[in-house]
């Protein structure tokens, strides 16, 4: 964070002179009294979002590293560092255990929860830092990855959550790619748990994929209602969901024609299946089919 910004503040304007933004910057404040563009300091608010990605990933390593080397001590720090190194080469069954036998965010479980928070307090400390050091500047910070998840992993070796080196990152603020295994109840509860998550005013979506028959008829559109009310209720921020069966996914991978219409939700968009990467579609695939 402290790298973005610094990089933000010392190459700020630098924008106006390849893409200005006459039209918006005629509808701010201060931009026509000034005579600048919104992008050169014209508007009377500035605004930069940072936006955390990887909180699950995070969080979920954090947890195992506390559960399986200070709780359990089944493997030393030094050790899981070396396996992280090294891909994971040759140590699958740690791998294994990484994933399996430490608790994961999306559960609805409370020490993990309270992992979350302590993680997203921290930033926004950080960023309250920053506001004090650029009073001129807002910076209201997020969590979103949109359609990047894939990209951002990439960049990003191998992880205490077992997580292989260039696999994804968790989408958005949503659990880890097939973590989120007690429904989707638990995955609002556990989104929800955080007071800090208020603090986070850019957006904080929760990308459910649900079995499309669980939301068929009456009875399904009634069930999902609820799921949705519930989620407002309980002060929830942003809630995307894709209904669609994973026989249907798959038929669209071999049979791209005759699904051109297929879309489905990448955080705060929607998009078109078929058009998808590969490995985007596998994501899609591979992520839990909740009932509701």
């Amino acid at each position: 964070m402290d790298r973005a910004v610094e990089n933000k503040m010392r190459h700020y304007g630098e924008v106006a002179k390849i893409a200005p933004d006459p039209l918006l910057s005629a509808m701010m404040d201060d931009c026509l009294k000034k005579g600048l563009d919104m992008t050169e300091g014209g508007a009377k608010y500035i605004f930069y979002a940072p936006l955390v990605t990887g909180i699950a990933n995070c969080v979920d390593s954090l947890e195992a590293i506390r559960k399986l080397v200070f709780e359990e001590g089944q493997i030393t720090l030094g050790e899981l560092v070396e396996a992280t190194r090294q891909n994971f080469e040759g140590r699958e069954p740690l791998r294994q255990m990484l994933m399996n036998r430490a608790p994961k965010y999306g559960n609805d479980i409370e020490r993990v929860d309270a992992l979350v928070e302590r993680v997203l307090r921290d930033i926004v400390a950080r960023r309250d830092y920053w506001q004090e050091r650029y009073p001129r500047f807002r910076f209201p910070v997020g969590i979103g990855t949109f359609e990047s998840y894939a990209r951002f992993g990439n960049r990003v070796g191998a992880s205490a959550d077992g997580r292989l080196s260039q696999e994804t990152l968790s989408s958005n603020y949503s659990p880890s790619v097939g973590m989120d295994r007690s429904g989707p109840t638990a995955a609002i509860r556990s989104s929800v748990f955080p007071p800090s998550v208020l603090k986070y005013v850019c957006g904080c979506p929760l990308d459910l994929q649900i079995n499309s028959n669980e939301a068929a008829g009456d009875s399904g559109v009634e069930r999902l209602q609820a799921l949705i009310r519930s989620f407002l209720d309980l002060n929830g921020n942003i809630l995307t969901i894709t209904g669609v069966s994973e026989e249907l996914l798959r038929d669209a991978q071999k049979h791209p024609e005759r699904h051109r219409g297929l879309r489905v939700r990448l955080g705060g968009l929607s998009a078109y299946f078929v058009a998808l990467p590969p490995k985007h579609q596998a994501i899609m695939i591979e992520r839990v089919k909740h009932g509701v």
